[in-house]
């Protein structure tokens, strides 16, 4: 009854966290959601900075962290590293949807949440040391791929859960390192079938957008390419569609997040462009897209998904917390991960499909259409 009323406290402090907008409410270091408090010095009472550091960053063997070798500490603790700066509003969500899953599974749990700022070495590296001397040994932290090489070259006995990243992004870690990132090479490649010889492709300038991009490139089988960059966060549709003739019957790309896909796609009938088919991979799986763009205007939206089942208890008490894992790839990936590791930790069954290998999660990648108002898989 205790650990019941504790969840609650904690699950109603949740929900009222959700109606504050600003990411400046994610809990510093100091703050703890847990059903226990914890000591907040190390367990000999000394303050370990930077300075004391030299050893962990010195070159050691490969070697397999798993999560059976690290059980055996007591209570579940996991922590939440996020490099504020960066991700920005994905933290309030991955956090969420930790608790989501914590509270779901009932077990007595610490979940702290440590704000790195940024990904700069000296950051990462004084984060670590503070959740070490917490006692942690499992780490959930959505980093870029240069944040996860920077964590991978200091970091090397905690178990550690990127969300974010890809296996195949080739992060150079000695064997402690986890991956949960969509696989958006194969997204590109289970669309490009739904295709004609014509291709067409919007892109903004970031380094998501050109990985896409050179996706498209390498399956299109030489076919031709009409690409076009916005460089600005205002589109002016005016400028782009009129007259252009590159973009009639074309398989059009949209490799950009859904504000400018559903203003440009939102505009083509106003400009006579009749496309073969839009197209785009999971930075556009919204059900805000069927709200954005006009009927009209979305026939032959095939978008890729590699979001699956989500138990139906987890997804209220996520949705209570402003998520949605149906939609959203990255609080998705991250309860993953995190029932990854309860699952291993308490030898409990997985309630997830996709399965862990080599390191990486597996996703089972299917291709949507929009029909009517919502997303049907085909066949």
């Amino acid at each position: 009854m205790k650990s019941i009323f504790l969840i609650l406290i904690f699950f109603q402090a949740f929900l009222t966290a959700e109606f504050i907008d600003s990411f400046d409410d994610i809990p510093p270091v100091s703050k703890i959601v847990s059903q226990k408090p914890i000591n907040s010095t190390n367990q000999l009472g000394e303050e370990i900075t930077i300075d004391d550091t030299e050893a962990i960053i010195q070159e050691i063997p490969y070697k397999e962290v798993k999560v059976k070798d690290l059980v055996g500490y007591g209570e579940f603790k996991v922590a939440l590293l996020v490099p504020k700066k960066v991700i920005k509003g994905y933290a309030k969500k991955i956090s969420n949807s930790i608790l989501s899953y914590l509270i779901f599974r009932g077990k007595d749990f610490t979940f702290e949440v440590f704000d790195s700022y940024d990904e700069s070495e000296e950051r990462l590296l004084d984060t670590i040391l503070k959740i070490k001397a917490k006692g942690y040994k499992f780490v959930i932290a959505p980093l870029t791929k240069d944040g996860a090489d920077t964590l991978a070259s200091i970091e090397r006995d905690l178990l550690i859960y990127i969300p974010t990243i890809n296996k195949s992004e080739g992060v150079n870690h000695s064997g402690n390192f986890y991956f949960g990132g969509i696989d958006y090479k194969r997204q590109i490649e289970k669309l490009m079938p739904y295709t004609n010889g014509k291709l067409a492709i919007f892109m903004d300038m970031s380094w998501l957008a050109q990985r896409l991009t050179s996706y498209v490139e390498e399956n299109s089988y030489q076919s031709y390419i009409y690409t076009k960059l916005i460089e600005n966060a205002k589109i002016n549709p005016k400028y782009i569609l009129t007259d252009n003739t590159k973009l009639q019957d074309a398989s059009i790309f949209f490799n950009m997040p859904l504000i400018k896909t559903a203003l440009l796609a939102s505009s083509f009938s106003s400009f006579d462009i009749k496309p073969y088919g839009l197209f785009s991979t999971q930075v556009n799986y919204s059900p805000l897209l069927l709200n954005m763009i006009q009927r009209k205007n979305r026939e032959n939206f095939y978008i890729a998904n590699s979001i699956g089942y989500v138990n139906s208890k987890l997804d209220d008490i996520n949705q209570n917390l402003g998520n949605r894992l149906k939609y959203e790839w990255v609080p998705y990936s991250s309860s993953i991960g995190i029932d990854y590791i309860v699952s291993n930790y308490y030898g409990l069954d997985q309630i997830f499909n996709e399965e862990m290998i080599s390191h990486q999660i597996q996703y089972r990648t299917k291709i949507e259409k929009i029909v009517g108002d919502e997303f049907k898989k085909t066949y």
